[in-house]
């Protein structure tokens, strides 16, 4: 039966394709079925195989568009288990990402809705295959933000190496459509730049992973205080004037130190937390890296050290020496200098002795915008 002319899997459409087809295979089929005894049963069963395929494909159609408002691999695994969800969580060690676009509210207030739509959708397809390719899970878009993680629902192996991948990438993304894209240029004029910057914050940590919310209504999402720190670390980018801040823990994860350079730009206790942690900037992949950002790597290294010894004056040397060969790159020198300058302060101002001293700049809100000129 299945060998009858101008059959395929899609129904009774000529393997040609189109619409315009459908009547031929049909009548290719009756010609095929004949007038005999049996052509009734036989005309029956062409139909339910007719309709058999018409139902896969709504099914089809619908999980498709069902993948469309929660993670595909979320989807997938759903299906799989053939039940039905419920609540519930678990602990997952994954890698979180946080990003938002700089000036995306004046943006939003000086262009049309339609213009804001497109712009926007260039910007999330293209972002979303970029944390697809890199096995990422994209979980939620957040206005112009959005919320990443890797490592779950499925396992990914050096999932903070693929998460900074995708970040590098899109940062590439980011600086080639300010150039060429119509959408993004119209965008740009608005708040007088030549290029946006989108900030992203990356951090890696135990979380609990699953499916939360209220029995009728629920997501597959992330519960703990890593989720917190990711996002204030996204924000920390207005105070540094970066774009890519990552936790010392992204860079002790397997694979990061040997494919990325980054600068240590500080040591900091995020808002509501005691316990301090080291920073750090991607500046590039290490394949692409300059000379001049493996030397800016290094100035901050040897000063966050001397720093932390208590050696202002030397830390205020190589911070100098930072803040100048990073205008002269064009990368980001507000990080130098505002360690420069507490750098200053306490060699006016050493820490008295005895006092517990470990150079912990304490960030006291959630977010920054205060940077100096």
């Amino acid at each position: 039966v299945f060998t009858a002319p101008g059959w395929n899997a899609r129904g009774a459409i000529l393997q040609d394709g189109g619409e315009s087809n459908e009547l031929s295979a049909k009548s290719r089929w009756l010609a095929f079925l004949g007038c005999g005894k049996n052509s009734k049963s036989r005309l029956g069963y062409f139909n339910e195989v007719t309709e058999l395929d018409q139902s896969l494909t709504r099914v089809q159609m619908m999980i498709s568009s069902w993948a469309k408002y929660c993670p595909y691999d979320v989807v997938r695994m759903i299906l799989r288990t053939g039940e039905e969800v419920e609540l519930g969580v678990a602990p997952q060690q994954v890698t979180i990402f946080f990003s938002d676009i700089e000036s995306f509210t004046t943006i939003c207030e000086r262009l049309a809705p339609s213009q804001v739509l497109r712009f926007l959708s260039t910007y999330f397809t293209l972002v979303s295959e970029i944390i697809t390719d890199n096995q990422g899970t994209l979980l939620e878009f957040l206005g112009d933000g959005i919320l990443a993680v890797w490592n779950a629902p499925l396992a990914v192996s050096n999932h903070a190496e693929r998460c900074l991948t995708a970040a590098v990438t899109m940062q590439t993304m980011v600086n080639k459509l300010s150039e060429v894209d119509p959408t993004w240029r119209q965008a740009l004029a608005t708040v007088d730049k030549t290029t946006l910057k989108v900030r992203m914050g990356i951090h890696t940590g135990q979380c609990l992973v699953g499916n939360v919310g209220a029995p009728s209504r629920m997501k597959y999402g992330l519960l703990g205080d890593k989720v917190n720190t990711a996002s204030r670390l996204e924000n920390c980018n207005k105070r540094y004037g970066t774009s890519v801040i990552i936790s010392e823990s992204v860079w002790r994860e397997p694979g990061v130190a040997d494919n990325f350079v980054c600068r240590p730009l500080d040591r900091v206790a995020v808002k509501g937390k005691s316990e301090g942690f080291t920073i750090l900037e991607v500046l590039s992949s290490r394949s692409d890296a300059s000379t001049q950002q493996l030397v800016l790597a290094g100035l901050h290294i040897r000063a966050l050290e001397a720093y932390r010894n208590l050696d202002f004056h030397r830390a205020v040397e190589l911070l100098e020496e930072s803040e100048k060969r990073s205008r002269s790159i064009g990368e980001s020198w507000l990080a130098a200098r505002r360690l420069r300058d507490e750098a200053l302060h306490y060699e006016k101002n050493p820490p008295k002795e005895g006092e517990r001293w470990d150079g912990t700049t304490r960030l006291a809100h959630k977010s920054f915008d205060d940077s100096p000129e």
